[in-house]
C-alpha cells in the first residue's frame, strides 16, 4: 500500500526580503514529497548524482548552489543535474516569488512584521501544494503527518512555534478574518494530524540541500538576461505562486 500520510517539505530561500531599492525579489523554493519510500528513493538518486559531481569540486566542503559558477556552461549543467533528479509522481517542486516592490513599507520596516509575512508566505505555499496533491489524488483528506524542514539559521523557538500553529490552523481548523467577518473553511478535517517545523542548515541536512539547489537556480534564472522561471514552472508537478497577488 502506498504511504500517502507522511508529507515532507524541504524549503530554502534566495534573495532578500527587503525594500525593492535593495533587492527586487525574495524566493522560497523546494520540494513536497509524499511518502517515506518516495522520499528515500529520491534522496538515494540525488545522493548518487551529488557524489559523482562532488569529485569534480574536491575543494568544496559541501555541494551547494553557490559553489557553481553558472557562467561556465559545464557548472550550470552540473547543478541542473541535481535539480532534474528530483522527479517522480509523488514529488512536487515549489517556487514562491515575492515581489518586494509591492510589499507595504510598514512590513519591511519591522523585523517582527517581516517574520510574520514570511511565515504567511510559507503557509500559503504549503497550503497550495497540499491542495494540488489532493486534487491530483496523491493524498486524501485523512490524518496527515506533515514535516517541514527549512534552511534558515537563527530562528527563535517562538518563530518555529508560530509557523507550526499558523499552518495547522489554516489546514485543519480554518481561519477567521475578523476585519471582514469571514471564515475560511479548513482544507483537511482530521484534527489529529501533525505539523512539525524544523529550521536547519543545508550544509548539515542533506535533504534540505535539494531545496538549496533549486532556490539558487531559480534566483539565477530570474535575475539573468535570456533566462526565466518558465524553465522550471512549465514542468510537470511544479507549483508556482506569486505574492502579494
Amino acid at each position: 500500500m502506498r504511504d500517502s500520510t507522511n508529507v515532507y517539505f524541504f524549503i530554502d530561500d534566495s534573495g532578500v526580503f527587503d525594500f525593492a531599492k535593495n533587492e527586487e525579489y525574495f524566493l522560497y523554493c523546494g520540494y513536497m514529497i509524499i511518502g517515506n519510500s518516495s522520499k528515500a528513493n529520491l534522496l538515494r538518486k540525488y545522493n548518487a548524482v551529488r557524489n559523482k559531481i562532488a569529485k569534480q569540486y574536491p575543494l568544496e566542503k559541501e555541494i551547494k548552489g553557490r559553489i557553481f559558477n553558472k557562467n561556465i556552461g559545464g557548472e550550470l549543467r552540473d547543478q541542473l543535474r541535481l535539480y532534474k533528479v528530483m522527479k517522480n509522481d509523488y514529488c512536487y517542486s515549489l517556487i514562491l516569488e515575492v515581489k518586494n516592490r509591492y510589499i507595504y513599507n510598514y512590513i519591511l520596516d519591522d523585523k517582527k512584521s517581516k517574520t510574520r509575512y514570511k511565515n504567511y508566505a510559507l503557509k500559503m505555499m504549503i497550503k497550495e501544494a497540499l491542495l494540488r496533491s489532493l486534487e491530483d489524488g496523491v493524498i486524501e483528506d485523512t490524518r496527515l503527518n506533515i514535516k517541514v524542514m527549512i534552511d534558515e539559521e537563527g530562528q527563535s523557538t517562538n518563530g518555529i512555534y508560530d509557523l507550526e500553529e499558523t499552518i495547522r490552523s489554516e489546514l485543519f481548523h480554518g481561519v477567521s478574518n475578523f476585519d471582514y467577518g469571514t471564515f475560511h473553511e479548513p482544507v483537511f478535517h482530521s484534527l489529529d494530524s501533525r505539523v512539525k517545523v524544523d529550521y536547519c542548515s543545508s550544509e548539515i541536512v542533506r535533504p534540505v540541500q535539494t531545496a538549496d539547489i533549486l532556490a539558487n537556480l531559480c534566483y539565477f534564472f530570474l535575475k539573468t538576461p535570456n533566462y526565466n522561471l518558465n524553465y522550471f514552472t512549465n514542468r510537470k508537478n511544479c507549483i508556482f505562486k506569486t505574492l502579494p497577488f
